[in-house]
């Protein structure tokens, strides 16, 4: 199944590190890191970038020569112009979505949210599905990784007047998944 990897939806200012371009210890991009960790999940990875920033992460990061790209070219993006436009690249399916700065979750994770996608998937009129802590109610993972569902790339891609992930015409499941200690690593502030 192919990620949406939303690179691009955040500009920075002069005094801080581009979105993505974090190095660790060893000197490897945030957005290397990902692709990675989505590659060896078995995962088609769908890097979207734009604006300022999209040409210092092709610079700087080698393995976004092995994915597919895709350039947001809204003047102002945001994470639903990055999915909008990475939708493009899916033709017509459903797709994981994950911005770059949040950790992903084990495998098991993903198998979890893409077996709940397979009951849903042709007749749902769902736009996301989320996997939801059935303690505290709360999305898992900060709400990511969620699938965009078929009905909900059609809707995304035919109406350009969405524009906000919270619209109200964007219909969530949340699947209650129970809750795992250690699925992820802690986020970094964004």
């Amino acid at each position: 199944m192919k990620v949406l990897l939303l690179c691009g939806y955040r500009t920075s200012d002069e005094q801080e590190t581009p979105l993505g371009l974090e190095r660790d210890s060893d000197g490897i991009t945030l957005i290397d890191q990902r692709i990675q960790q989505l590659q060896e999940m078995g995962l088609e990875v769908i890097c979207i970038v734009a604006g300022n920033i999209a040409e210092a992460q092709l610079r700087q990061c080698s393995r976004i020569a092995n994915v597919e790209l895709v350039y947001d070219d809204e003047q102002h993006p945001s994470l639903l112009t990055n999915i909008r436009f990475g939708l493009e690249a899916v033709d017509d399916d459903g797709c994981f979505v994950l911005p770059v700065e949040l950790p992903s979750p084990p495998a098991e994770y993903w198998a979890r949210l893409k077996e709940e996608w397979r009951k849903v998937r042709f007749d749902s009129d769902y736009s996301f599905l989320q996997g939801v802590d059935t303690t505290t109610g709360a999305p898992c993972h900060l709400g990511f990784p969620l699938i965009v569902t078929r009905a909900g790339n059609k809707q995304i891609v035919s109406t350009p007047e969405i524009r906000q992930m919270l619209d109200a015409r964007l219909k969530y499941l949340c699947l209650n998944f129970s809750p795992q200690a250690g699925l992820a690593p802690s986020a970094k502030p964004i």
